[in-house]
Order: structure tokens, then C-alpha cells, then sequence
């Protein structure tokens, strides 16, 4: 009897030893998940363009001077200033001024685990803000250029 009972401990030991392992797989799989984007949403929460009647948005002052720094706008002019002046020359781009549109783009950042976007005044100028985005490998799920 001895021997059954010995037999049967082993049994509920490796039963729980096998759910533990199915747990820390799981667990690690959703953890790559979540590191490639997968606890994100497929698509950007409604709120990740912060709502506003119009933009603020500078523009280069001479398209060939520009020295590859792209147009771009935010939904304040308070906003747009701190953009504007994170810039390496500033001065070659215009102050910020209002736009009824402007042209964003989303994407979701997970180093930060969260979604983000990017605005420009025009088509042009978003294209090379998403082609930046896109090069750089470091962001997922970049949209594509919208109005």
C-alpha cells in the first residue's frame, strides 16, 4: 500500500510541476507579445490625436535650406513653440501659425507602450515624417498619412 500511496504523491507533484511550466509559458508568451506590439490594440485608441477646432503648425522658411527638417504641427501653439524649438536651427523654419488640417500619422511606440502621432501641414511633409518613423525599426503599426 505504501507504494500506491508514494505513486499517487509523485502523480498530484508532477500534475502541479506541469500546470506551473503551462503558466510560466504562457506568461512568457505574452510578454514577447507584448514587447512586439501585441498588448497594444490593433488600431490607436480614438483619443490619440488630441481633439481641437484647428493646428499650429510651422513650415522651412526656404524648402532647400531646410537641412532635412520636416514641417510639423501640433494642436496648440504652445505646443508647436516646444516642437519648434527642439529643432537643431529653428530659424529655418517659420513660427508657428494656425491651419484648419493638417496630415497625421499614428503609431505605436513600445519602448513606451503606448500609441503616438505625428502631424504635418501637408502630405509631403507627413510622408517624410512616416518614412522616418518606418526607417528607424523602432516603432510598430505606422499608419498611413491622413487628413
Amino acid at each position: 500500500m505504501p507504494e500506491v500511496a508514494l505513486s499517487s504523491h509523485r502523480c498530484d507533484h508532477m500534475e502541479a510541476m506541469r500546470h506551473f511550466a503551462f503558466g510560466l509559458l504562457a506568461a512568457c508568451a505574452a510578454s514577447v507579445a507584448y514587447a512586439r506590439g501585441g498588448g497594444a490594440g490593433a488600431k490607436p485608441p480614438a483619443n490619440v490625436i488630441p481633439f481641437g477646432a484647428d493646428w499650429s503648425c510651422f513650415h522651412p522658411r526656404d524648402d532647400k535650406a531646410a537641412g532635412g527638417e520636416t514641417p510639423r504641427c501640433e494642436r496648440t501653439e504652445t505646443e508647436c513653440k516646444a516642437t519648434r524649438s527642439t529643432l537643431v536651427d529653428p530659424a529655418k523654419m517659420t513660427s508657428c501659425e494656425a491651419q484648419a488640417t493638417a496630415t497625421v500619422v499614428t503609431y505605436f511606440d513600445p519602448k513606451r507602450a503606448t500609441w503616438r502621432f505625428l502631424a504635418s501641414p501637408d502630405d509631403d511633409g507627413c510622408l517624410a515624417l512616416r518614412g522616418g518613423l518606418v526607417s528607424t525599426k523602432a516603432y510598430q503599426r505606422v499608419a498611413q498619412c491622413e487628413v
